[in-house]
């Protein structure tokens, strides 16, 4: 255990969070959406922190959030249909895509899965900042316990959930906070391209209308999904994983 080292957001802090980031360390950021719990997606020992700093027992496996849309073709694989010119159209916006995993990122990152879900938020917050300062993706899950459902995760809420159990947490101030309009939908959009159709698989600060227009397929019931992942895993343990 650790006691955080709490911080206004400023230049200083945000060079600070991406010096304790390049060192295997834990840092909760103000995103676009909820607080975010970010670690060196390629450090084993910063990612098995992640869980062990959320208590997380359930299944989740972290995300991995690019400074630029064109960054993501580095770490998966874009369905064909879905190259840079569509997700440059989508990102920059609090939307994740689920593609085919192509890094040998640690296996925890993924928890053995061939997927990954990457997002590219783009300018207005602290996250922005210090992935430009890092010079590189960062991995990601919610700054929160697990197991509470899909909350809006707060300052106030990082700071009673984790603030004995990581290294760095930036303060986004008053004024930030009073400008923050409550959301039914609190966290990122996240759209899996890994089936034959694009598939919501959570709604999120983006609106199925905004991304219907780039996706006219996409399959917006949201409560299929979960049948899909198990066909396909009893697929792949009958016929093999799918290329990586």
């Amino acid at each position: 255990m650790t006691t955080a080292r709490i911080v206004a957001t400023s230049p200083a802090a945000l060079q600070e969070a991406a010096d304790v980031l390049r060192g295997g360390g834990l840092v909760a950021l103000p995103t676009l959406t909820n607080y975010g719990l970010f670690c060196d997606p390629f450090n084993a020992a910063a990612v098995d922190r992640v869980f062990e700093a959320k208590q997380r027992t359930k299944f989740g496996p972290l995300s991995l959030f690019v400074p630029e849309p064109r960054q993501a073709e580095e770490y998966v694989r874009i369905p064909d249909g879905f190259g840079p010119a569509v997700l440059e159209r989508i990102w920059p916006s609090p939307t994740a895509v689920i593609c085919w995993k192509k890094h040998p990122f640690p296996p925890r990152m993924t928890l053995g899965l061939p997927t990954l879900a990457v997002c590219c938020q783009g300018p207005g917050s602290p996250l922005q900042e210090v992935l430009r300062l890092i010079g590189q993706p960062l991995g990601a899950s919610s700054a929160n316990l697990s197991g509470q459902g899909d909350i809006d995760v707060t300052f106030d809420v990082t700071v009673r959930d984790l603030g004995d159990r990581v290294d760095l947490i930036l303060d986004e101030g008053e004024t930030r906070r009073a400008n923050r309009r409550p959301q039914k939908h609190p966290g990122n959009t996240i759209i899996d391209l890994t089936f034959t159709r694009p598939h919501l698989v959570r709604h999120g600060f983006v609106g199925p209308e905004t991304l219907i227009p780039h996706l006219p397929d996409l399959d917006l019931d949201t409560e299929a999904y979960p049948a899909l992942l198990r066909k396909r895993r009893a697929e792949t343990e009958a016929t093999g994983p799918e290329p990586a």
